[in-house]
């Protein structure tokens, strides 16, 4: 039962309304004397247990509190002791933010991009790197979907790290008992038998991200009706097993983003990320994962497969730029696509295929999806997990049953994403199961046209795929999608910036010349930013604003990446064998 009720004061504040109950403590909306809303945490002193005690007896949340500054932790306000019914009570008083947790958040609708879901993972280990680097440390010990709040003003990456009930300063002894009121699942295996760091706080990160991809818990199991020491030991045993990655239609998700989670997630904190700086430069691409310590296998779930289904929209009219590629794409490809019959008539052969390739973000899956919607195809995205458990992993037997799907359901477009993770140069592998389950694929891609299948392979690193791939009957043309060029970029910002309220005198051009290297999603980002703060500020979105946030913001694709990419391309280009056709080499 709640203490206070609506409009009872609390030292210097009046409840607004009680909101939430736990084991030690009461949170409250509140008003402070000039009707400011405020969030209040009303401790009961003597519900706390010892581990929430500094050495020298201060509440480690209310002393810490006072000294977090960061983004994505709520600002502190106040600290205060009262006492009510004989209780002594504590009070911690931050900023409100109006918002939901990540919990609620996924509960009321799961499905988020992967842009998105980096959103929230930046936003969350720049909290974590900011208490794990301050000049006395912070462990968080809770970091939960129920701990994450998102700002229903603004982007995700303007979330909040919440409740530091169970965070302890790195200096003092880890406490065997603080995990047993939390949820166990996010709870890291070292924790259990008293020990834990840093690195236990970038596990519980790692579930998260598991939970935000695949919409479920990793290691899940049913301890219903278990005592807590059984819950524990089925947990760890559980960990023992392979890493499962459901079958699940994820956007582009990417074999790297699959081995940055299960390096967050190794039962072994030597073998986690050191740090939560390490964490986010591999979750950008900054870090290369060369190995992932804790084993991935394909979870065996039939209902998950993906499906080949229609898909409808605006086609290439949602495409910003790039007027060169969608005109010889459809003179080229989608022409004789959809019309195979006239194609036949003029002995023109039917494609099988195309590979686009170029720097991550420049927006290749979607390229394919607006493709498919041109072409009038069905259609089936193919995702990275699928990739590294159905293929890797895998057998030949479910590559042929893909493909089978595809023919049943045709005309069908498969879009494969990190195809040189399907299709890697034999000469290179020792394994031959992999080695035989490439030929499978290449058998299956011989002459797919035929049956009204057309592959999309989509790679970052067109130089590590099979050769054999570019033979005449397999993929027929070879694209190179660029970062935006200015025509692309200044289309890009106009598609964002519709319908939304801003001054008349916006100046695309001039947008699209500071941007040089801006990829899609950095423009999306841009506009999105500006768009918060000018709600914030209640103004239109201005030409200032946008350029102000511009300044703030570098491009996600450095120039050695762009050098390293057109390198390849007249590598890609030079090609010259008699064994394969001459890649098209779209600009």
């Amino acid at each position: 039962m709640f203490l206070f009720k609506k409009n009872q004061n609390i030292g210097n504040y009046q409840v607004v309304f009680p909101h939430k109950e736990s084991s030690y403590a009461q949170t409250y909306r509140v008003k402070d004397s000039e009707g400011k809303v405020k969030f209040m945490k009303l401790i009961f002193m003597e519900d706390l247990e010892i581990f929430q005690y500094d050495k020298d007896g201060q509440v480690i949340e209310a002393e810490l509190s006072s000294i977090l500054n960061h983004e994505n932790l709520c600002k502190y306000v106040q600290c205060g002791k009262i006492e009510k019914n004989d209780h002594q009570l504590l009070y911690i008083v931050t900023e409100y933010v109006a918002g939901e947790n990540l919990d609620i958040r996924l509960s009321r609708n799961a499905k988020l991009s992967l842009f998105e879901i980096k959103q929230i993972m930046r936003a969350l280990l720049s909290a974590l790197q900011y208490i794990h680097s301050l000049e006395r440390p912070i462990i968080h010990n809770e970091v939960t979907v129920e701990n994450v709040l998102l700002n229903l003003v603004g982007d995700f990456n303007n979330l909040k790290l919440i409740d530091f009930g169970a965070a302890r300063f790195s200096d003092l002894k880890p406490d065997v008992e603080s995990w047993k009121n939390q949820d166990l699942f996010y709870v890291a295996s070292e924790r259990f038998i008293g020990e834990g760091s840093s690195k236990s706080d970038l596990f519980s990160a790692g579930v998260i991200l598991y939970k935000l991809i695949f919409g479920i818990m990793p290691w899940e199991v049913n301890i219903a009706g278990m005592t807590l020491q059984e819950q524990v030991e089925a947990i760890l045993n559980q960990r023992k097993s392979p890493l499962t990655i459901p079958n699940i239609q994820v956007l582009e998700i990417d074999t790297n983003l699959l081995k940055v989670m299960a390096k967050a997630l190794s039962p072994d904190p030597n073998q986690r990320f050191q740090t939560a700086k390490d964490f986010l430069d591999a979750l950008d691409n900054k870090i290369e994962i060369e190995f992932a310590p804790t084993s991935m296998t394909k979870m065996n779930d039939s209902e998950n497969d993906s499906k080949i289904t229609p898909i409808s929209g605006n086609g290439f009219k949602d495409v910003a730029g790039m007027e060169d590629i969608k005109s010889i794409l459809t003179k080229k490809i989608i022409n004789v696509l959809k019309d195979p019959e006239r194609a036949e008539k003029f002995k023109i052969q039917i494609p099988n295929g195309m590979l686009l390739y170029g720097p991550p973000g420049c927006g290749k899956s979607f390229i394919a999806e607006k493709f498919a919607e041109e072409a009038g195809y069905n259609y089936v995205f193919v995702k990275s997990s699928d990739l590294a458990s159905v293929y890797v992993h895998g057998s030949q037997e479910k590559i042929g049953k893909l493909f089978d799907e595809a023919r049943k359901s045709a005309p069908t477009i498969i879009n494969f994403d990190e195809f040189e993770a399907l299709v890697p140069n034999r000469s290179k592998i020792n394994n031959a199961s992999e080695s035989g389950e490439v030929n499978e694929f290449l058998s299956q891609m011989n002459n797919c046209g035929k049956d009204r299948i057309f592959i999309i392979a989509s790679s970052n690193r067109p130089d590590l795929i099979d050769p054999a791939v570019r033979r005449k009957g397999r993929l027929d043309h070879i694209v190179y999608i660029s970062v935006p060029d200015k025509e692309a970029r200044l289309g890009i910002f106009k598609m964002h910036m519709n319908d939304r309220p801003a001054d008349d005198n916006i100046d695309f051009e001039k947008l699209a010349e500071q941007t040089v290297n801006y990829v899609a999603s950095d423009i999306a980002y841009i506009v999105n930013d500006a768009a918060t703060r000018a709600f914030e500020d209640n103004i239109n979105i201005s030409q200032e604003l946008l350029e102000n946030v511009i300044k703030e913001n570098v491009p996600s694709v450095t120039e050695k990446d762009i050098s390293f990419y057109n390198s390849m391309k007249k590598e890609m280009e030079s090609i010259k064998d008699n064994d394969v056709r001459r890649p098209v080499g779209f600009r």
